[in-house]
């Protein structure tokens, strides 16, 4: 425009690509790189000065400020960083809406039915111990999608650290399953089931156990469970049933072969005469085998075996049902697919989506299509018309975890 002028101040130049720039007050803005750093650069006298705010150790996508509250929300490779903006101006890490009282960083957020769960890791234990932010988690919160409070928190206390949360309801009333691992002084694992009262109540642990439970269904009732896991004195091709009452395990055969593995179990709702009917996935190598187990007949109903093309990918198969619990769906990093009909295990589809390094996916269009996700693209693939559909390339790497599955509204 002619009739503006402009007046050059200076050139800015940082030693990474740019993910966003945010305004943060009147004389400053915030500059956000994609090697982990936030930059404040401030505007006096005609001049600008740029200093250090934040110094992640990871990619950073993108990130967003409140200034009134001081606070940052970074977007990184690790999840979601909540941090504070102290009298000094260098960020650090602080409490995550005053829920635990000590420094947080969520590791991943991940919803299911009505629930949002936001886990959270002691970033500063973390980086000195492990190095690593994303598999060992201190604490939970748990939010009803749509309200900003939390519905229920848990801290892991001492060495404990969690792997799975479960909401469910126990005569009428919610309550979370949690379920920690640690070592103990032989340097094993331990298990241990906490069943916490959404509402007031004490909590209670159901059960404690030697070894790595890593999947786990429980009873409608909620006084048993049925899980997979490296137990002690048991065998890794075996499914397991916990008396949460007595603590009892007891092992139920597959007829699996000694080198099988259990690897997923999946359960489906209580049919009109109570059975709760398990789908599990074994491997060996190249071999996987889809196994329907009835809980109250206590004998398998239906099993089916596949190969996968790529031997190489051992225990790197996943399994998801859709939304009614009609269809599965198999895949592995090699790119193999099935779609299978969960009560016979008829193989609806088999198709390649070519080898992926990291691979997620799930139903969509209720069931019509596949919706996937590798590090670096997100697809659509109709299985009717046996086609891509749309294919969208990112710019930037997605980090697609094997440990959460892709989720989608399969409508």
């Amino acid at each position: 425009n002619a009739d503006c002028n402009f007046n050059r101040i200076a050139d800015l130049t940082f030693h990474s690509e740019i993910a966003a720039v945010e305004p943060y007050s009147e004389n400053e803005f915030l500059v956000g790189l994609s090697s982990g750093s936030v930059i404040s650069v401030t505007v006096s006298d005609g001049s600008l000065s740029k200093k250090l705010v934040y110094e992640g150790n990871g990619t950073l996508y993108d990130f967003s400020c409140d200034s009134q509250a001081q606070t940052l929300d970074l977007y990184t490779e690790q999840g979601v960083v909540h941090c504070g903006k102290p009298k000094d101006s260098r960020m650090t890490d602080v409490d995550i809406t005053g829920l635990f009282g000590e420094s947080y960083e969520i590791a991943g957020v991940e919803q299911e039915d009505t629930y949002t769960y936001m886990w959270f890791g002691d970033t500063n234990r973390q980086k000195k111990v492990y190095g690593s932010l994303f598999f060992y988690n201190d604490a939970v919160a748990v939010y009803r999608t749509l309200e900003e409070g939390p519905l229920f928190t848990y801290k892991s206390d001492g060495d404990w650290k969690i792997q799975d949360v479960q909401m469910k309801v126990q005569d009428g009333q919610e309550v979370a399953l949690v379920l920690e691992t640690r070592y103990n002084e032989n340097y094993e694992t331990i298990s241990r089931i906490t069943l916490c009262p959404v509402k007031g109540g004490e909590s209670r642990i159901l059960a404690t156990v030697t070894g790595l439970l890593n999947q786990i269904q429980y009873n409608s009732d909620l006084t048993g469970a049925y899980l997979c896991g490296n137990l002690a004195d048991h065998n890794l091709n075996m499914l397991f049933y916990i008396d949460l009452q007595t603590q009892e395990i007891s092992e139920i055969s597959l007829g699996l072969n000694d080198v099988e593995h259990v690897r997923d179990i999946l359960a489906k709702k209580p049919d009109a005469k109570g059975d709760i009917r398990l789908e599990l996935i074994s491997q060996y190598q190249n071999q996987i085998r889809v196994i329907t187990y009835s809980t109250l007949e206590k004998k398998i109903l239906a099993q089916k075996t596949l190969s996968l093309e790529n031997d190489q990918n051992y225990g790197s198969v996943e399994m998801v049902q859709n939304r009614n619990c009609t269809n599965l769906l198999l895949y592995d990093r090699s790119g193999s697919v099935w779609v299978l009909d969960a009560e016979t295990l008829e193989v609806l589809y088999a198709l390649n989506v070519g080898e992926k390094r990291y691979l997620d996916m799930c139903f969509f269009r209720d069931s019509t299509c596949l919706l996937g996700a590798d590090e670096e693209s997100v697809w659509l693939y109709n299985l009717e018309g046996k086609k891509m559909e749309s294919v969208v390339y990112m710019d930037t790497q997605i980090n697609c975890s094997p440990s959460k599955k892709l989720r989608a509204d399969e409508s």
